[in-house]
């Protein structure tokens, strides 16, 4: 027998699968490596995340189209489709697709109906075709923390996979009723982002990635990264890395190891007059000066 296109579909997903398995569990979540998906029948879908447009197709004719801007479109699905995503560069990233399988769908929301969004009612609990639901926008904060977190809970931990449950169950919350509860952030969930951004630039001060890696790392656009950065931590993503170099001087310096030009260049200075201007400026005294 001829496997099916949903078949091929699931073997070329595996690499991009987060939780679960499409073609079996009754709730998954698949990283997005490329422009199109294809999309299990009878199946509901929540992309989230990304800046760009989506389009979807079912047998050659387009049922749904609109613009992700890092919040969360539900798609609901009754038939076979194709979900195309599209930037500038041809791909949506980063972004996550939440599938859940409709039946069990239902049995799961049914006996909570009355918080549920209009729209989402009339397709799950009513029988309505509806094809595109609705969207939802997210707290940014919100978004880079589930997004950071699914990209970043190791499989190989013993209960990843019941925080990683947990985690697509708050995104149903979130996306499928009306009334929000008021939940104030932790600390340490508000700041996991911020952390990621920190220890990427204390390990690779030499050679740090640019701000565009660091906010797919995150699962944030590079401005608001940026902002949030700067908010949190007092100083830009460039001030931060300046101080990490700095305090790395120092301390080579101080052993007596390395001269100023070698310490220059050790801590990814090309210039000794950027190095030297940067060193005055963090503390107060000229490198020379400072070795001496």
């Amino acid at each position: 027998m001829e496997p099916s296109k949903f078949e091929n579909a699931s073997q070329q997903q595996k690499d991009g699968v987060l939780f679960g398995q499409a073609e079996r569990s009754t709730i998954w979540c698949l990283e997005i490596t490329g422009p199109k998906v294809l999309l299990f029948p009878d199946s509901v879908y929540i992309l989230l995340g990304g800046a760009g447009e989506y389009s979807i197709h079912r047998k050659g004719k387009e049922i749904g189209f609109g613009n992700v801007d890092g919040s969360s479109t539900l798609v609901f699905v009754h038939a076979e489709a194709e979900l195309s995503l599209q930037t500038g560069e041809g791909k949506l990233e980063p972004s996550l697709l939440f599938g859940f399988r409709k039946q069990d769908l239902i049995a799961s929301l049914s006996p909570r109906k009355e918080g549920l969004g209009g729209k989402i009612s009339a397709a799950l609990l009513e029988g309505q075709r509806i094809d595109l639901v609705q969207r939802c926008d997210l707290e940014p904060s919100t978004l880079s923390r589930l997004i950071f977190e699914f990209r970043h809970i190791k499989s190989s931990d013993p209960a990843a996979d019941l925080w990683l449950e947990s985690r697509v169950r708050e995104v149903m919350a979130l996306t499928f009723f009306h009334s929000k509860p008021e939940l104030s952030e932790q600390p340490a969930q508000r700041s996991n982002a911020i952390e990621m951004v920190k220890n990427q630039l204390r390990l690779h001060y030499k050679t740090p990635p640019t701000l565009e890696k660091l906010a797919a790392e995150t699962g944030l656009s590079p401005t608001y990264l940026s902002r949030k950065f700067s908010a949190e931590t007092g100083k830009t993503i460039k001030g931060y890395l300046r101080q990490v170099r700095i305090k790395k001087a120092t301390e080579l310096l101080q052993r007596g190891d390395f001269n100023v030009s070698e310490a220059a260049g050790e801590v990814g200075y090309r210039s000794f007059s950027h190095f030297s201007k940067a060193f005055q400026e963090e503390t107060g005294r000229s490198p020379s000066r400072f070795r001496s």
